[in-house]
């Protein structure tokens, strides 16, 4: 992931704004540990911003609650970036 990236979704997260644009580079330097950690975080926002079948209500509530703590809280977003990048 280039720093460009990183820096774009940090001032997404920093600027309160409720969506970040995320660029996503094409290709994907460093070991294949790292390679996991950032498939790990990106299957989760994936199970975030998408409805999954069978989606109850609660299952619902919940992934918004979830979204709305890492758009609101900026402890959570400077986590979500560590993991991100595998800081």
């Amino acid at each position: 992931m280039a720093l460009a990236d990183a820096n774009a979704l940090a001032d997404g997260f920093t600027a309160g704004s409720a969506t970040a644009t995320v660029l996503v580079s094409t290709t994907t330097a460093g070991s294949g540990a790292d390679c996991v950690a950032h498939a790990r975080v990106s299957a989760w926002m994936t199970e975030l911003l998408h409805t999954a079948p069978g989606e109850t209500e609660s299952d619902r509530k919940l992934r918004l609650a979830r979204l709305r703590q890492l758009t609101e809280s900026r402890r959570s977003a400077a986590a979500f970036v560590e993991r991100y990048l595998g800081t």
